[in-house]
């Protein structure tokens, strides 16, 4: 059963980039299956010879094939999806028209609606025999594999500033804008700008065209993007931005080792943070807040 849960995962790869607008939903899936799976060890020994956790596992059995179909789905057409992309930028290479953007974008919108809907479906019947389990006395175990976080974050992308320029397309003017305030002279050097709205309208589509703008370029020292997903490391974002700044991290693999490097990295320096898929703002306010006294930054949620 616990090879079940895990296969829901294990067909994506960590160079699929999924489609976007159903990470919410990704995760919430993640979670759950990480509280159940810590009370299958036991309810497998006890399935054998009980058969109320017999039932319960048939219906975990059930969602959990459900879940895989879902997910399949969503590699099949983000495959689609990136297909069709490289076809419409070929074209729009040689005939500057949007209408194909609109009309994919029409498509992007329905599909990730219908399967938002599914995974909520399938978060639902997780979260009732959660609490079904309650019945049958069974015993949480930890188990040493490989954990459904990880394989789960396979699905879930994490973003980069690497962006497509026909992503760009009828955005340019909101770009324009936001690059004109950050390089306005007049704002305070630390000025924060926040990106926000639901997932999938575009908010990182719109932080990278500005994050890889020549004017953005020449004005700063550094550049520094920043993953802030559901279930980011503290240590692993510290060495990241320390890279970022071309900086080395050595053996320090403490926050309190490595706060004094995030700080030195940056020293004196004219930099711009984006900080993307901002679910917290722990990080922000007590670890890179005290670097950033002469830093925009860009936070996205």
């Amino acid at each position: 059963m616990s090879r079940i849960i895990d296969i829901v995962i294990n067909m994506a790869k960590d160079e699929v980039t999924m489609v976007r607008g159903i990470n919410k939903e990704l995760k919430r899936l993640e979670q759950k299956l990480n509280m159940i799976k810590v009370f299958l060890n036991d309810a497998q020994k006890k399935g054998a010879n009980d058969n109320a956790v017999a039932i319960w596992l048939n219906k975990l059995r059930d969602i959990m094939y459900d879940a895989d179909d879902i997910i399949d789905e969503c590699e099949t057409r983000a495959a689609k999806h990136m297909e069709l992309q490289q076809k419409i930028g070929s074209a729009y290479s040689m005939v500057r028209c949007c209408y194909p953007s609109h009309l994919s974008c029409l498509q992007r919108i329905a599909f990730h609606h219908e399967i938002g809907n599914k995974i909520k479906g399938v978060n639902a019947r997780l979260e009732y025999i959660f609490k079904e389990k309650s019945d049958l006395s069974l015993t949480p175990l930890i188990s040493h594999e490989d954990s459904i976080v990880s394989r789960v974050n396979r699905v879930i992308p994490k973003t980069s500033p690497v962006y497509s320029e026909f992503d760009v397309v009828g955005i340019e003017k909101n770009v324009n804008i936001l690059v004109d305030m950050l390089l306005d002279k007049n704002q305070p050097k630390n000025a924060t700008f926040a990106i926000t709205g639901m997932g999938g309208i575009g908010k990182t589509t719109l932080a990278q065209p500005i994050y890889n703008n020549e004017r953005i370029q020449s004005e700063f020292d550094e550049k520094i993007w920043l993953c802030l997903s559901q279930n980011f490391s503290d240590v692993d974002l510290m060495k990241q931005f320390i890279r970022s700044a071309r900086r080395s991290s050595g053996e320090a693999q403490e926050c309190a080792e490595l706060a004094p490097l995030v700080l030195e990295s940056v020293k004196d320096k004219n930099f711009l943070l984006v900080l993307d898929d901002v679910w917290d703002a722990w990080f922000w306010v007590n670890t890179l807040q005290p670097a950033l006294q002469r830093a925009p930054l860009v936070a996205e949620s």
